[in-house]
């Protein structure tokens, strides 16, 4: 399957495949991922551009498998303001199995390709764990800028709760460089004085 194309809105919830799943299962094999999705604050709607994924926007309670993800073209991109991931925004009370996924561009200058401003990160913006819930990252490779503010991570932007027992991160590759600029804000208020 190849995912090709734009999607852009100032709601919440914007994923690839999915905005929002809950109580689901979720398996995902061989996927060419070659979207930009544009999850953009907009300060008249309240609490906007939060959970944006290139796959799934924002999964609760659910079991969700990912086997084999590239790059497509060398086009991805993922912007949003809080919760923001290349393959999930936010995972709570989930278990997630990640293997095989290869999430490289070769054309980043000047380019964030996953960007936001809270909770950024280059495979799952934030993670609520609970205690037996089962959490597995192996034979990945991660390779291109991550932008952001706070909780920026080249794998997981946030980790809240527990790391279950038999939970595994494994023989993962990451070549990517944190730009601490995000590439909007709700406010025309200046950073740091810029």
């Amino acid at each position: 399957c190849t995912l090709n194309g734009t999607i852009s809105d100032v709601l919440n919830m914007m994923g690839g495949l999915f905005g929002y799943a809950k109580n689901a299962t979720i398996n995902i094999e061989n996927i060419k991922l070659g979207l930009n999705i544009l999850c953009k604050p907009d300060k008249d709607f309240g609490d906007s551009g939060i959970y944006c994924g290139g796959l799934i926007g924002y999964a609760d309670s659910s079991k969700i498998t990912i086997d084999g993800c590239e790059v497509y073209l060398d086009n991805l991109k993922v912007e949003g303001y809080k919760y923001v991931g290349g393959l999930i925004g936010s995972t709570v009370y989930c278990d997630v199995a990640i293997d095989n996924v290869d999430l490289e561009r070769s054309t980043t200058k000047n380019l964030q390709v996953v960007s936001g401003y809270y909770d950024v990160g280059g495979l799952i913006g934030y993670v609520g764990q609970k205690p037996n819930g089962g959490f597995h990252i192996k034979n990945s490779t991660i390779a291109f800028p991550i932008g952001g503010y706070s909780s920026v991570g080249g794998m997981i932007g946030s980790w809240f709760g527990y790391s279950p027992k038999g939970s595994t991160i494994e023989p993962l590759f990451f070549l990517s460089r944190r730009m601490f600029r995000p590439p909007f804000l709700m406010s025309s208020a200046p950073i740091n004085g810029s």
